[in-house]
């Protein structure tokens, strides 16, 4: 973690990770304190989060006459299903992130997998 003397961020982390620890020991005053933390953590992963959307559907490779035309402007989810499970089509179909370089696969966004990774890891 950062130095926290240097960086209000990590200060503010650093008091969150105390309230947790204090409150595991059940002491209602300490879990108040705890609880009073998580609107403000919630509203720091939406901001970061918020970039970090859905964005345009790419294609990036050869298309059949059929779907040619994808290419030239922005697809829905179903058009973009339909390039897909063409047979004609090897080209690659997936969702940007839209907070990130166009070649960034949604899935792939290093912003939503790193929070979702630290979201959803089971406690120790």
């Amino acid at each position: 973690m950062a130095d926290a003397a240097a960086d209000p961020v990590a200060t503010y982390l650093q008091r969150v990770q105390t309230n947790v620890e204090l409150a595991s020991g059940l002491h209602f005053s300490d879990v108040r304190r705890s609880s009073l933390d998580v609107p403000r953590l919630v509203a720091a992963i939406e901001a970061v989060l918020k970039p970090h959307q859905p964005g345009r559907f790419v294609i990036a490779g050869i298309l059949c006459p059929e779907h040619g035309h994808h290419r030239f402007f922005s697809i829905t989810d179903s058009e973009a299903a339909d390039v897909a499970a063409c047979p004609d089509c090897p080209a690659a179909v997936y969702r940007s992130c839209s907070g990130c370089p166009t070649s960034v696969r949604l899935d792939k966004c290093p912003v939503r997998s790193v929070i979702t990774r630290e979201l959803l890891a089971k406690g120790e």
